[in-house]
Parts: structure tokens; sequence; C-alpha cells
């Protein structure tokens, strides 16, 4: 009797720790750039979004980047990337962006890499681009570490967006 009660016991723990390990990491939200924290030690993000809409669910994330540019204005670009690691297409008017999702082993941090395949002046080039997403401050800010490789080199940067709260009436 008593060894069943033990295998039991630990089928309940070990079933507790399989659900726990199965929670990811929610990014939806409205987040906002926060200029002040920027790192760009290198030149930084030439267009790094000032706002930025996700919505997630099981499946995919949706990622609409606001963006204001000298030569483009104002403009939005929106990304769907399944979290299943599978490669997603996304076109836009720069060309078509490959890319793919990863958890970390906690489910905690979303690495999301990207190939653009870029055409200007009849000339083909690639940029690479790696993302890692954490959220720090209790889920009120998003961390990006950005890694974006071009035939001009590499260039790194840190962005921060502070979540926008929602106000009382929503």
């Amino acid at each position: 009797m008593l060894k069943r009660h033990w295998f039991i016991f630990l089928f309940l723990i070990s079933f507790g720790i399989y659900l726990h390990a199965g929670d990811v990491t929610n990014y939806s939200g409205t987040w906002m750039l926060d200029e002040s924290k920027m790192e760009t030690g290198d030149g930084g993000p030439r267009m790094a979004a000032s706002k930025l809409t996700i919505t997630q669910d099981a499946k995919q994330i949706t990622i609409e980047r606001f963006i204001s540019s000298q030569f483009r204005g104002d403009f939005t670009s929106t990304e769907n990337v399944t979290l299943d690691g599978k490669e997603t297409v996304n076109k836009s008017d720069f060309g078509d962006r490959k890319m793919t999702a990863s958890w970390s082993k906690d489910n905690k941090v979303l690495t999301i890499n990207s190939i653009m395949e870029m055409n200007r002046d009849g000339q083909s080039f690639q940029m690479n681009s790696t993302e890692i997403w954490t959220l720090t401050d209790d889920g009120n800010v998003l961390k990006i570490d950005q890694t974006r490789m071009s035939p001009r080199g590499e260039r790194k940067s840190v962005l921060y967006y502070n979540k926008e709260k929602k106000s009382k009436t929503e």
C-alpha cells in the first residue's frame, strides 16, 4: 500500500512540473520605446519602433511596429511568427523576411531570428538579425537585445519598451 501512495505522489509531482514547464511568457500588450534607456553603442538602430503592439496565443505572435523614418515618414510593419520553431515568411516593401522563434529552456526568453532578402538598385543582399526578448520589472518592461548583420557590418543595440497601462475605464 505504501508503494502505491509513493508512486501516486511521484506522479503528481512530475505532472505538476510538466504543467509548469509548459507556461510561456506572454508578451501581449502595447509597448512604448523608452529612449532614455536605449543602449546603442555602435550606431544602434536607425529605425527603432517607437511603439510595439503585440498579440500572442499558443501558436503565434503578431508584432506591429510603429516606425518614424526621416526618409519614409511614419509607417507600420506587421510580422507574424509561429512559436513552434518553423520558418514564417513576412513580405514587406523592403523584401521578404524569413523568421523563426525559439524559447529558452525555462520558456521565459523568446529569441527571434530573421533573414531579410533585399534588393536595392539591382543589388541583392541579406540582413540577418537576432532579437532576444526578456520581460523585466514585474512584466512592465520589454527588453530587446538586438544584433543585426548587414553588408555594412554588425550593429548591436538594447531597446527598452514600457508597457502601456490600461485605463480604469477599459
